[in-house]
């Protein structure tokens, strides 16, 4: 993500259309149905209802400690959802560390915990249909924008800049504070806008362009429908 706001000036902006995402998404599920098989076996593995939560790398990038990624993590869980709840924790494909490990220790006295095994959590999450349609969704990540413009999918994004404060060293402040306003953690995003308190497109845009985000609308405008084209030219 370009927080310079600089990257795309001058630019043209090419928009894959929607349906041609799907059309790739649908084909890539249909080459490891072996996915499609494992998530079943999650989802019946435990009771609902289950929560789907998607682990960031914050340690492994030294923009925090380990424990307090862990805990961080703990208090977003714990926060959002109800006590004997499933969760299915699936760890950053480029994790190192063993967060999903440690937290899954913390959790598992007060929820029934599943992890994503290792051999399957490399795939990106928009290949995992099943789940993503069955499961309560957390994320801290891109994903609140593209499960929500793909399926419809309404997130749950629980990095509210008091925990980035609270967790996060000063010198992180800003930079996690930027793209968290930008991405949607006070935003609720809706495709189809008719929810409460939510946005649909065309807000969603002003919004951005209200706030001087800039920046953030030429990357979001690329996950977007092929409406977005409407809008014309940004200029900073």
């Amino acid at each position: 993500m370009d927080q310079t706001g600089n990257c795309l000036d001058g630019k043209e902006l090419l928009i894959v259309p929607k349906d041609l995402v799907l059309e790739v998404v649908s084909d890539s599920q249909k080459s490891v149905p072996e996915l499609a098989d494992y998530s079943r076996e999650l989802l019946a593995s435990a009771p609902g209802p289950h929560f789907l939560v998607l682990l960031e790398n914050a340690s492994d990038g030294n923009f925090l400690e380990f424990d307090r990624e862990v805990a961080l993590y703990e208090e977003m869980v714990r926060s959002h959802v109800s006590l004997g709840s499933t969760l299915i924790i699936k760890a950053h494909p480029l994790s190192i560390a063993p967060v999903d490990e440690a937290l899954s220790r913390c959790l598992a006295s007060d929820y029934v915990v599943r992890r994503v095994s290792d051999r399957f959590r490399r795939y990106p999450m928009e290949l995992w249909r099943d789940l993503i349609r069955a499961c309560e969704v957390m994320t801290m990540s891109y994903c609140s924008i593209s499960l929500t413009f793909l399926y419809g999918k309404s997130v749950i994004y629980p990095m509210i800049p008091s925990l980035i404060e609270k967790y996060f060293p000063r010198q992180f402040w800003i930079r996690t504070k930027t793209p968290t306003a930008c991405i949607g953690g006070n935003w609720p995003i809706s495709q189809s806008g008719t929810a409460e308190g939510s946005f649909g497109e065309d807000r969603y845009r002003e919004e951005l362009l209200r706030r001087g985000y800039v920046w953030a609308y030429h990357q979001i405008k690329a996950s977007m429908p092929s409406s977005w084209t409407d809008a014309g030219p940004i200029s900073r």
